[in-house]
């Protein structure tokens, strides 16, 4: 009888999938469904939740004590292509783990499947849509799992040449990178996307590759340092006004714009404050010299 109850690996998928969204999830929604799922994820210990974050093209977002299960029983036991990202760019409402989107909630059902790790699935109360496991965590796994992501990203921040560095401005800004491109590809009009859309992707592009070039330099080469954080601030500074004038024509959405502008400002105070310290470096050789 156990056996006639089992559902074969791809029967009802079409039934049982979450409805993909037809109309884009606005920031309000997101926003409310995300405060939801961190209520969630603190005594989560054996579901998989998921939640619609981008677009109508099916994205959702796997988060906190969900994303450790996902990414170490999952991602990296199968060599899948997930990322599983710091969310460094929430101001008001981050997660404390971080989150993982997925585009194919049919793919992350075969996975559990292969896995063995597929108990069932359905909504809670909230009409959150959620994978059980079979298996369920102890406190003391999912601290370790916590543990290991953390090792993780400490390992992954040591990949960037270890000269020179800015560790909070290189992460952010390549986070920031990743959610400015695709919104300027997909959201705007053509015509904004050929011209102030292309200036910002510009400006935060040669941020980027003026920050590796830095990461090349020697330390004492305190005069081509400052000129190059000097760069990067006015590409930062020019990517913000050209967010400004988005927003105020209304080309994309305000909250949006708020956001994203909340991260380029972050990144713009610390290129100034690195370029404030070489200054200063300078300085104190130029006195000593003289002495």
């Amino acid at each position: 009888m156990k056996k006639a109850k089992q559902l074969p690996l791809m029967l009802n998928f079409a039934e049982k999938a979450p409805a993909q969204p037809q109309t884009p999830i606005t920031p309000k929604q997101y926003d409310t469904a995300k405060q939801n799922l961190k209520q969630k994820e603190k005594t989560n210990d054996n579901r998989i939740y998921l939640i619609p974050c981008s677009g109508d093209k099916g994205w959702h977002e796997i988060a906190e004590n969900s994303a450790l299960f996902y990414y170490y029983e999952i991602i990296q036991r199968y060599g899948l292509k997930n990322k599983f990202f710091e969310d460094s760019l929430s101001f008001q409402n981050p997660y404390i783990i971080g989150y993982i989107r997925v585009q194919d909630v049919d793919n992350v059902r075969i996975w559990l499947k292969k896995a063995k790790l597929y108990q069932t699935e359905g909504r809670d109360s909230q009409k959150t849509f959620y994978f059980e496991l079979t298996k369920t965590f102890s406190e003391r796994e999912i601290k370790a799992l916590q543990d290991k992501e953390k090792e993780r990203r400490k390992a992954m921040s040591t990949i960037t040449p270890a000269r020179n560095l800015s560790p909070e401005f290189y992460q952010l800004l390549i986070n920031l990178g990743q959610r400015i491109i695709p919104t300027i590809s997909r959201r705007v009009p053509t015509i904004i996307r050929d011209t102030v859309g292309g200036d910002i992707v510009r400006s935060i592009t040669t941020a980027l590759e003026i920050y590796h070039a830095i990461t090349e330099l020697k330390p004492s080469e305190i005069t081509a340092l400052q000129s190059n954080w000097a760069k990067i601030h006015q590409n930062l500074h020019t990517a913000i006004l050209e967010f400004k004038v988005l927003s105020d024509f209304k080309q994309l959405n305000y909250d949006a714009c708020i956001a994203i502008n909340a991260g380029l400002n972050r990144l713009a105070a610390i290129a100034k404050q690195e370029h404030k310290k070489l200054v200063k470096r300078q300085n104190q050789l130029n006195k000593s010299t003289n002495n």
